[in-house]
């Protein structure tokens, strides 16, 4: 799936590039037309009634000057032109000129500190406008306000139909490789959704659990909750409310996916945030025991390495098993072999995770009796 979105940027490039070269074409024409300029016969030299010597019109030397600095400035333009389409090849270019500076925290008092995001490249070299825009939304919370930046991409809609959204989380790195994959021409022509993609800065992570049982695995007793503002779940939840007011979003078609610590936040979202999602997907994630119960409420697939050597799959199966006996009867455990804990790996982005997904609606609840009887 990545070579069709290589392909997609490989076709606008081309068209970009065949804009600019036309345009080149033009101005290098207009300069060979202005240096080879025919002298104007029916046109008198001035000051000399009978048109120069031999009776034929000449060129004057201010003709000549002016052509030359007009040639000049079109190849002195042409220059800049191109040494600007050059730098555009360059991500960090693109997004100092696109994509903002970081996330910004202002209190009422006007003193202003910055949070820089994790990663200015969360899709990396596919962070491009043509691809994701880059989106800010401001936060007023205890009398702080916060500018978040979340990472958009809207499918074509002209009809305004109701579509499914999902919210993918990046991993530690800040690198969120399943928004790749479901940008792809083939993923959007079978399951067309919009994508959001929140930018979690240096310093914090999604969400963690209040506690560890310590039955998780060898380190989990020593997992500290680092405390609710180093999280930043809650400002998606906050964007992705938002969001549903101004698209036409399926309420009932709203999924979230992570890796890695994307995965924890996954599974944070399902717990804290109980009835947001119709359905998650937690790629080497880690959870607490403990919130089992609230896990088995909506339906959960987690897929593991199983050669992970940051969580071993072995905890998250128990897990998996902890949450089915505690209700869970849509969630699945898939522990891949030969696949460790990077979450470039295409293994955890197949067909089968996006037909599961998109498959899962949030049931609709009955309208009550009383409605009936208003109609």
């Amino acid at each position: 799936m990545l070579w069709e979105v290589m392909i997609e940027m490989t076709i606008e490039l081309m068209r970009v590039m065949g804009e600019i070269f036309m345009t080149m074409v033009q101005m290098f024409k207009q300069m060979f037309q202005y240096f080879t300029k025919k002298p104007d016969k029916n046109k008198k030299k001035p000051g000399d009634g009978t048109g120069g010597p031999g009776g034929q019109n000449e060129v004057t030397a201010e003709e000549i000057q002016a052509a030359k600095k007009k040639g000049e400035l079109i190849m002195i333009f042409t220059i800049l032109g191109l040494g600007c389409v050059v730098a555009l090849m360059f991500p960090q270019v693109r997004h100092k000129l696109f994509g903002g500076n970081g996330n910004v925290i202002a209190n009422l008092s006007g003193a202003i500190s910055v949070e820089a995001p994790r990663n200015d490249f969360p899709m990396g070299q596919y962070t491009t406008p043509s691809l994701f825009k880059k989106k800010k939304f401001l936060i007023e919370d205890s009398g702080i306000k916060r500018e978040v930046f979340y990472y958009w991409y809207a499918p074509p809609n002209p009809n305004d139909v109701k579509l499914p959204i999902v919210v993918i989380l990046h991993d530690k790195d800040g690198v969120s490789q399943a928004a790749i994959q479901l940008r792809a021409t083939a993923v959007q022509k079978a399951y067309p959704s919009y994508l959001m993609i929140p930018l979690s800065p240096k310093e914090k992570i999604w969400d963690a659990p209040l506690r560890y049982t310590g039955q998780e695995f060898a380190k989990a007793g020593e997992l500290k909750h680092p405390g609710d503002a180093a999280l930043s779940l809650r400002d998606a939840i906050i964007v992705l409310a938002s969001l549903t007011e101004l698209h036409p979003i399926d309420d009932n078609r709203m999924y979230i996916i992570g890796c890695d610590t994307g995965g924890d936040g996954v599974l944070g979202a399902l717990s804290h945030y109980a009835g947001v999602f119709a359905a998650g997907v937690s790629i080497g994630g880690k959870w607490s025991f403990a919130d089992a119960p609230k896990l088995a409420k909506t339906p959960l697939f987690m897929i593991h390495g199983g050669n992970d050597k940051v969580v071993p799959a072995a905890a998250i199966g128990t897990l998996a098993q902890v949450i089915r006996g505690s209700g869970g009867k849509s969630t699945f455990f898939s522990e891949l072999r030969g696949v460790g804990h990077e979450c470039e790996s295409p293994y955890f982005y197949s067909n089968a995770v996006w037909k599961w997904m998109f498959g899962i609606q949030r049931p609709v609840k009955p309208a009550h009796p009383a409605a009936a009887a208003v109609r």
